[in-house]
Formats: structure tokens, C-alpha cells, sequence
């Protein structure tokens, strides 16, 4: 049987022209210890921009409405009969928010897009971001 699975992150960047990165958890199941965005996986009924909001204001507690958010980028995988979209979306604030991590994460910080393009474990989020840098979309 085939499934289908959306995974929503969501690029959020500052004032200062930083973007918010977050460290999984050594706990992590999948890639402890990486490099991360806010986002995840979707509901059964969710969309991607109610998943990217929803996973959001869990793993980090700020609240994005979905006005503010745009698709930048999104790729299929194909694995072990489940196809996989996973995006990039792009949320800019005016404001420092307070941080507050779930057990998911155990750090964050605010870094230049361009400082930190080559970092992630899961390469999709490096070409993702690289995307977007490319293509002026941050």
C-alpha cells in the first residue's frame, strides 16, 4: 500500500536579517543532534501552511498567521512505498520573540542564512535553503 506524507518547515527570519535554527534533541529518533527548522509532519486533514503553523507554535511557541507565510520551495521522495513533500516556507517577523523549546529541540539560535547553507544533516533542507538564496526569495 502507498502512503503520502507532508512535512512542513518553516524558515523564519528577523529583523536582523538572521534566520531561527533549532538543534534536535539527542533523543531525536532520526537525526539527533542536526541542525533543524521549526515544522514537521502533517495531520491527516491538515494543509501544509496549518502544519507549518500548528508545528511551529509547538517547537518553538511563536505563532504565525498564515498570511504571513509563503511556499519557497518543496521536493518528492520516494521511499519504502510513501511518497514524501517536504517544504520550505518563509515567515518574516518585526519583533524578538521568546523561544520556547519543546522536547524536540535543546537549542536555538539566530544565525545569516549564508553562514549556515551547507550545514544541515537532511540535505533537502541545504538545497532548500540554497534555493532560496539563489533566487532572492528570503
Amino acid at each position: 500500500m502507498n502512503h503520502t506524507g507532508l512535512v512542513a518547515k518553516v524558515i523564519i527570519k528577523n529583523q536582523n536579517e538572521e534566520i531561527l535554527l533549532l538543534r534536535r534533541s539527542a533523543t531525536d529518533t532520526l537525526l539527533p543532534g542536526g541542525l533543524d527548522f521549526p515544522g514537521g509532519g502533517a495531520e491527516h486533514t491538515e494543509s501544509l501552511i496549518e502544519a507549518a503553523i500548528r508545528e511551529t507554535q509547538e517547537e518553538v511557541g511563536i505563532t504565525l498567521d498564515k498570511h504571513s507565510l509563503k511556499l519557497a520551495y518543496a521536493q518528492t521522495s520516494y521511499k519504502d512505498s510513501t511518497s514524501t513533500l517536504r517544504a520550505l516556507c518563509i515567515a518574516r517577523i518585526d519583533y524578538a520573540p521568546k523561544i520556547a523549546l519543546s522536547y524536540e529541540h535543546d537549542e536555538f539560535w539566530w544565525r545569516r542564512p549564508e553562514e549556515v547553507v551547507g550545514e544541515f544533516d537532511d540535505i533537502v533542507w541545504s538545497e532548500g535553503l540554497q534555493y532560496i538564496l539563489d533566487h532572492d526569495l528570503l
